[in-house]
């Protein structure tokens, strides 16, 4: 008969094809300067308080669809401004958001996040920018990381900013659209009894679908009863 225990123990020490290929997985945080040449600098300098959140993004040709939250005092003068700003084609807001704080960026695409899926790479979202510099966090396979921090660093200036090992290790720690989801259903009101905020508000209040909010809250909460058992034994 044969010995199934050993043959298991083969597969798990002989990586597989895209193990190879993948290599080694990390996480890194990075604090970057924005090219001087893009809307998203130009913006920023101008409002120099006015934060913008990331929500998600998709590359078509030569083209970047962008979904962003913008935090600013007078949101209308902020995207008229844009809209006239070089490379960008269109700015309308998202009808899902209500407070008419969110809106689709359709301008030029950037070399950077090309080069983001070329090395196989995943640029977490939501990711801000604010007065020229943005934060953002990157997982993926660490030669195509350090790969693209050298690219990078020829172009603008990038410092690194550490992320916690229970991220790398174990996933345990909350992603940070997890953590944005808590965050806002907290000092909303959605888990006070009886609830300040419904479900389909506070979906709205982010930007996203409501089933999308359910799933991640849930999840969210997973993580965090799973390490307060873990602290309490």
């Amino acid at each position: 008969m044969p010995d199934n225990g050993r043959r298991r123990r083969a597969r798990r020490t002989c990586p597989s094809p895209i193990d190879r290929a993948i290599g080694r997985l990390s996480v890194c945080r990075l604090r970057f300067s924005l090219p001087p040449n893009y809307w998203s600098y130009v913006i920023s300098k101008r409002h120099p308080k006015a934060r913008v959140d990331v929500l998600g993004y998709s590359l078509i040709d030569d083209w970047l669809l962008m979904d962003i939250r913008v935090h600013a005092p007078n949101v209308v003068a902020w995207v008229g401004e844009l809209s006239n700003i070089e490379g960008v084609h269109d700015i309308r807001p998202l009808v899902r958001s209500f407070d008419a704080r969110t809106f689709r960026v359709i301008c030029k695409t950037i070399d950077s996040l090309a080069t983001v899926h070329r090395l196989h790479l995943i640029l977490r979202t939501p990711f801000a920018f604010k007065d020229g510099v943005g934060v953002a966090t990157i997982a993926g396979p660490e030669a195509g990381i350090k790969r693209f921090i050298k690219m990078y660093q020829q172009q603008t200036q990038v410092q690194i900013e550490p992320v916690r090992n229970t991220e790398l290790e174990d996933g345990s720690l909350m992603t940070p659209r997890q953590s944005e989801m808590i965050r806002t259903a907290v000092s909303a009101g959605y888990f006070e009894v009886p609830r300040h905020v419904t479900l389909s508000q506070l979906a709205s209040k982010i930007g996203i679908a409501k089933s999308s909010l359910s799933e991640g809250l849930a999840i969210a909460e997973r993580k965090i009863i799973k390490r307060f058992q873990e602290e309490i034994g």
